[in-house]
């Protein structure tokens, strides 16, 4: 039976939202309740934060940035960024289709390992020197930019066939002549917005793509292929405006 972290976090969600009180056998064992489990290198816990997984991606990235640090410390700036982007920022962007953290405090976890690597690249630790000018001199998007480009691609694959992955029921295109965001709408493919009552639907991966995706331009949604989706896409997250309000913790 094929099974992934999306279809996990969505059976999570429901869970939390009919609150059961079920004690669960297999073979007359009881299953013990587990506040977190790691499933497919993703930790899940009961209340569905991802707290636990965020400090848990910081601690793995932060030792394989530090031995790089000590191994490549003397070499080219060149050498650095890429031992950076093939061993470091993979492990920051681990399965981020499926998790994404939506607080500031999350956020600022995992984007403390770039802040970290960009010095290392940079060679500059002086405290007065602006880590945002170090970033944008090397060219790196923030992790949560990548991460909503992530989330969005898959709504883009499944919409276009690449994976075999159902798309919820409950997204369905816009009536734009009936809508009463018509006014707003940017593009001919705007997808209705699946109702959430409480904030781990809100910012599940399915709600949160199409919150993306129905602001990004004419010229990404239509796009033919996945190359020029992130061609057009890319620049349109950047320039946004956080397309929800985050918790601060």
């Amino acid at each position: 039976m094929s099974f992934n972290i999306t279809k996990c976090c969505h059976l999570c969600i429901t869970l939390k939202k009919t609150k059961l009180d079920h004690t669960f056998t297999i073979s007359g064992q009881e299953i013990q309740h587990e506040k977190k489990c790691k499933y497919l290198g993703v930790t899940i816990t009961d209340n569905l934060s991802w707290n636990t997984q965020a400090e848990a991606v910081r601690a793995k990235a932060s030792r394989s940035l530090g031995l790089i640090r000590r191994t490549l410390g003397k070499c080219s700036k060149e050498v650095k960024e890429t031992a950076y982007n093939t061993l470091v920022r993979p492990q920051l962007e681990f399965a981020t289709s499926a998790w994404n953290p939506n607080t500031n405090r999350n956020i600022r976890i995992v984007e403390s390992v770039q802040r970290q690597a960009a010095r290392f690249v940079m060679k500059d630790y002086h405290q007065e020197s602006s880590v945002s000018d170090m970033l944008t001199l090397l060219g790196w998007d923030t992790l949560h930019d990548r991460r909503l480009l992530h989330q969005v691609e898959i709504l883009y694959k499944i919409l276009h066939g690449q994976i075999n992955i159902t798309i919820p029921p409950n997204i369905i295109l816009e009536n734009r002549r009936s809508s009463r965001h018509n006014q707003t709408n940017q593009h001919s493919h705007t997808y209705r917005q699946p109702f959430a009552s409480v904030d781990c639907h809100l910012y599940s991966p399915f709600p949160r793509a199409v919150r993306i995706w129905n602001r990004l331009p004419e010229a990404a949604v239509t796009a033919t292929n996945l190359n020029g989706f992130q061609r057009e896409a890319l620049p349109a997250i950047r320039k946004m405006e956080l397309p929800i309000p985050l918790r601060t913790n």
